[in-house]
């Protein structure tokens, strides 16, 4: 829905939308976004990539080439979930924008903020 309302305000940005290529616990991916009727709509509003990495968060390391790229050139990199903030946390980068729900106590007492808050973080 954020995407798509992001399009609707600006329809000549241009959208990527990283998944696995591989299932990781429960992230979606793009196998999972073809075959599901709910899913389909990313197609036309963003570009879906496989981002190559094989861990529940972005890895850029583990990153494909193109992922690698696309990451360096963004104007604005937005990484939703728990697994994103826990691994892109320590990567201050004034493009990044963390969301995600507080699932665990460790990160609510870090960020002082409880448990089952949904927070975009902006990651400077």
């Amino acid at each position: 829905m954020f995407l798509k309302f992001l399009k609707k305000i600006y329809p000549d940005l241009k959208l990527y939308y990283f998944v696995r290529g591989k299932p990781i616990i429960n992230d979606i991916t793009l196998q999972d976004l073809k075959n599901n009727p709910e899913c389909v709509g990313i197609f036309d509003i963003a570009e879906v990539i496989d981002s190559g990495v094989r861990s529940p968060a972005f890895v850029y390391k583990d990153a494909s080439e193109q992922a690698k790229k696309l990451f360096d050139s963004a104007d604005i990199v937005l990484a939703k979930g728990m697994g994103n903030f826990e691994c892109l946390e320590s990567c201050k980068d004034s493009r990044l924008f963390l969301l995600f729900k507080i699932k665990c106590l460790a990160v609510s007492e870090c960020l002082n903020y409880p448990l089952g808050k949904m927070i975009l973080k902006h990651n400077l």
